[in-house]
């Protein structure tokens, strides 16, 4: 049997014993891909599964859009389902662009297989806005109610709004997105993505077992995959790719094989809390850019215009800079260069050392007056946050949809707000807008799982969390690890977003794991095959 869950039935909540998803008559049929371009020998079908898990009488289906990279190395060894994150990511396009460098993790030995998750791509997605003209319109109208929604949002600190009006702000999204999603909202929750992917394991024909990968995509393909797509992206930090494989593992323990998940958000605070653990680390991930800076000056612009500045002293620089900017925001050839603008840059560069230089030229620029070179810079991190579209309207309709927990007015929230302020001062107002969504979301999934996360799956799991992460901290993964029988916690020393293509170690940990089973100790650490910080970084 799955794991306790609740589903909505004539306005009641009703907590059942859901029967497991039962391998079916389907099996996939792999043709070509006209829909993408990729140097990868991609395959693409479709599945048919169950609209709606609660209703089994009902014969209602859905159509799930697959895609494949085939094992390079015969005979293979079975199929890995990946998902990218969001909630709101297509899982196709993510991995045509990206699954290369997802081989040395894996072997040669395994099929590389994802789907468009509910709510995205063309599977119900989920839109608040008949059309872009619409959309476009409501923009127009309502210009802050919109700028509000969009992530990053640092609008809950920003001078020219109160929480108040972005209680009001997110009251008007909700009932947007409820007159015209009501008839599909239910259908786009985690647990029936978790059902969905048992279908999937079915219908490939395997061994009945789920392989899983649960992670981000690197974050420089975001970059160039906005400048080379037309499709909407929306990243809102968190790695929800691992929050559908722990809540998978949860419902479905006996079925999983192997599964891998980097970058965790705790699955407690995301059905029934407030994600405050989520921003545990942010500052840790910030002030890192900074010791690095100090570090190696040589290459550290901020460093060689304030030489006489340790790292936090340099650190409260740039604050006491994003600070004023809520005070006094700069206009410059239509940009307005203020503190949601700026933070926003900020949250990029976290996903990846790789982007800190953009952040030392983008500052040094703005320090100096040069407008120019600061928001031609600044236009590159923000890039990923131009072109959002429906992926926030996905965003809200899964992540809302999920939430148990409910909050019934803007006094009851406020204390939630000022405590979430306290955990990070860069990122402590981010996740506001969102959280006063869902606060208010009239459209609960259909099945939200409500079970514990306490079980002993088939094979341990293999977690792995950074030395600062700033969006999924490593205390996550070890909180969503205690639960899980036999689970180990791999420890990478990074400090951006998930650990992979950064550490060979790593790379040979989670090859090992798929290739053979073999899980690390607890307490293994795998160093940067290019180490952030100078060696004697802390462990911990």
């Amino acid at each position: 049997m799955a794991r306790l869950s609740i589903f909505l039935h004539a306005g009641l909540l009703i907590q059942v014993g859901l029967a497991a998803t039962s391998p079916g008559g389907n099996r996939i049929n792999w043709g070509p891909c006209p829909d993408f371009n990729s140097t990868e020998p991609i395959q693409c079908a479709n599945l048919s599964v169950p609209l709606d898990y609660t209703q089994p009488e009902s014969n209602k289906t859905l159509q799930l859009q697959l895609l494949r990279i085939p094992a390079l190395r015969q005979p293979s060894k079975g199929s890995i389902l990946f998902n990218f994150g969001g909630p709101s990511v297509a899982g196709r396009p993510a991995l045509a662009t990206s699954g290369s460098l997802f081989r040395n993790s894996t072997s040669e030995y395994h099929d590389l297989v994802t789907f468009d998750p509910r709510g995205t791509g063309n599977t119900l997605p989920i839109s608040c806005f008949e059309d872009e003209q619409e959309r476009i319109s409501y923009i127009l109208k309502n210009p802050k109610a919109w700028g509000s929604l969009i992530p990053p949002n640092f609008w809950a600190k920003s001078s020219d709004n109160t929480p108040a009006r972005l209680w009001a702000y997110a009251k008007l999204y909700v009932d947007k997105c409820y007159e015209r999603n009501k008839e599909v909202g239910g259908f786009v929750g985690t647990a029936f993505v978790a059902r969905d992917m048992m279908q999937i394991v079915d219908a490939l024909g395997e061994d009945g077992l789920l392989r899983y990968w649960g992670r981000r995509i690197p974050r420089f393909l975001w970059i160039l995959w906005h400048w080379g797509s037309d499709t909407d992206f929306v990243l809102p930090g968190g790695s929800y790719g691992t929050l559908l494989g722990q809540t998978a593992a949860a419902m479905f323990p006996e079925r999983i094989d192997k599964m891998v998940l980097d970058g965790n958000l705790n699955p407690h605070e995301y059905y029934h809390g407030h994600d405050d653990e989520q921003w545990t680390d942010s500052d840790k991930a910030f002030s890192a850019v900074f010791q690095s800076c100090v570090a190696n000056p040589s290459t550290c612009r901020l460093a060689q215009r304030y030489q006489n500045k340790t790292a936090s002293q340099l650190e409260e620089t740039i604050y006491t800079l994003i600070d004023d900017l809520n005070d006094r925001p700069v206009p410059f050839n239509g940009t307005l260069i203020d503190y949601g603008f700026v933070k926003s840059g900020v949250m990029t560069a976290l996903y990846s050392p790789d982007l800190w230089v953009l952040l030392d030229v983008g500052f040094d620029a703005l320090i100096s007056r040069d407008l120019a070179r600061f928001t031609q810079i600044w236009a590159v991190l923000a890039a990923t946050y131009d072109s959002i579209g429906a992926a926030v309207d996905a965003q809200a309709g899964i992540r809302c949809g999920d939430k148990i927990v409910r909050v019934e007015s803007l006094d009851e929230f406020l204390p939630i707000m000022e405590r979430q302020f306290g955990i990070s001062r860069i990122f402590g107002d981010v996740q506001t807008a969102m959280e006063m969504v869902c606060a208010q979301w009239r459209l609960p999934a259909k099945e939200q799982y409500a079970g514990d996360f306490r079980v002993k799956t088939r094979r341990p799991i293999l977690f792995i969390g950074n030395t600062a992460d700033a969006f999924t901290p490593l205390a996550s993964a070890r909180n969503a690890s205690a639960g899980f029988e036999g689970s180990v916690v791999l420890q990478t020393n990074g400090y951006g977003h998930s650990s992979t293509g950064t550490s060979s170690c790593a790379d040979l940990v989670t090859e090992a794991y798929y290739v053979n089973g073999t899980l690390p100790e607890n307490g293994t650490f795998c160093e940067l095959d290019n180490p952030v910080l100078p060696e004697g970084a802390t462990k911990k």
